[in-house]
């Protein structure tokens, strides 16, 4: 009897862990995307250590001398201790153990805004209720400050779960017997499979579409990820399903020397057909469908081109799909393609209001790298904003992004004249 009491507690304490370790997951990161638990030791001792140096050299500026007035002059010594702090780490991102470029830098800026100035502005706050005489312009600095908690939460926990699907519509350029819903997915490129990745799949499912392309960057993590997650995204990409198949190009983390195997795997096992620098014809409902897939790493330009300039079979649709958006810079209207899909920008992660994303990691215009259905040069290109977020050194947050899956109907055009 007290033998089964003690399993009993034990299986009690047991389900209460998972239980918080779930609520964790859901707080600290959503969509697959979870500090710290999903981000290499190295890497989160490198911001860990970052973001308690600089909260401590603000704190300490920002409390020295409580006789004297805390004023705007205090405030920006305590800004050029964390600047000196920040631009420290970015020298040491460069020569370190741990090296990080431009990723590297926006998560060093990112830690800045949503911990160092949230601290630094309780801190403010207690010494004017402790009586420390303030100017007003720093009390109003101070109550700003603490604006960055909800748009933290906002960032890094609503927006990457906000899922959307959305819709296009374009016309071909010569009759289509049948039109065409296809389906677009692109950058899930998380390290572990969860609720969102599987909503983002279920949702593009529940649109029926008829054919499904996927524009890359699909697992993005460590061996260790990979090995406990593996099954979990062959169940996910088994989960799609179409008429016309699911068709898949390789993108920037599916094929380096560390993850190639990764990508083999999980794309053998569910099934889905990969397309490197090669076309394929698909029939569907009587409606052939030529279907070219542009490689991320074989970066085949001639082929590509080649198959563009060849004569289509009357009445079939043309559609190229890669990872990266840039290869439509190299097309014209003069070509004969219905539509381009690609991926990769994630919509920038980050919009700013009338701008647009600041960085899109592309050349194409700032406004067809925020996602949508644009037309460069003339020809048709849907870019995707992606399921999932960079990963590695970039922070995990989404402004004015959201995730989505998309559908775009390609409709019979007028006959050519």
């Amino acid at each position: 009897m007290l033998f089964r009491t003690l399993l009993q507690r034990r299986s009690g304490v047991r389900e209460r862990c998972d239980a918080n370790r779930v609520l964790w997951r859901r707080l600290l990161g959503g969509a697959g995307c979870v500090y710290p638990l999903h981000v290499p030791p190295s890497i989160f001792g490198l911001f860990a250590s970052f973001i308690a140096i600089a909260s401590a050299v603000a704190l300490t500026l920002l409390l020295a001398r409580r006789d004297l007035p805390l004023d705007m002059r205090r405030i920006g010594k305590a800004a050029l201790g964390v600047l000196v702090v920040l631009l420290s780490f970015t020298a040491l991102g460069l020569v370190g153990p741990v090296r990080f470029r431009l990723f590297g830098v926006m998560q060093l800026v990112w830690l800045t805004s949503a911990v160092a100035v949230p601290l630094s502005s309780i801190a403010v706050l207690a010494q004017i209720k402790g009586g420390r005489a303030t100017s007003r312009a720093a009390r109003w600095t101070a109550i700003l400050g603490l604006g960055m908690v909800p748009t933290a939460i906002y960032g890094m926990v609503i927006e990457p779960n906000r899922l959307v699907v959305e819709v296009a519509e374009v016309a071909a350029r010569t009759p289509l017997s049948e039109e065409l819903r296809i389906g677009v997915l692109s950058d899930i490129q998380c390290s572990t499979i969860g609720a969102h990745e599987r909503e983002a799949c279920a949702r593009l499912m529940a649109e029926a579409p008829d054919i499904i392309l996927i524009a890359g960057d699909l697992f993005q993590g460590s061996q260790g990820h990979f090995d406990r997650t593996r099954d979990d995204f062959i169940a996910l990409l088994q989960s799609l399903e179409a008429p016309g198949g699911v068709w898949v190009v390789r993108g920037d983390v599916d094929s380096n020397n560390a993850s190639r195997s990764f990508f083999d795997e999980i794309t053998d096992e569910a099934g889905v057909r990969v397309l490197i620098d090669e076309h394929v014809r698909i029939m569907l409902r009587g409606q052939a469908i030529e279907l070219y897939g542009y490689d991320r790493w074989g970066n085949d330009k001639r082929s590509l081109m080649e198959f563009l300039r060849s004569p289509r079979e009357s009445g079939a649709a043309r559609i190229v799909l890669a990872h990266r958006p840039d290869p439509v810079l190299w097309l014209d209207e003069s070509l004969d393609l219905d539509l381009f899909v690609a991926g990769h920008t994630h919509g920038g992660q980050v919009v700013i209001p009338f701008f647009g994303p600041p960085v899109t990691l592309s050349k194409v215009p700032r406004e067809v790298g925020a996602g949508g259905m644009h037309r460069v040069h003339g020809v048709p290109i849907y870019v995707s904003r992606g399921v999932g977020m960079e990963r590695g050194h970039a922070p995990r947050v989404r402004f004015f992004c959201p995730p989505e899956v998309a559908v775009v109907t390609l409709r019979s055009g007028p006959p050519q004249q």
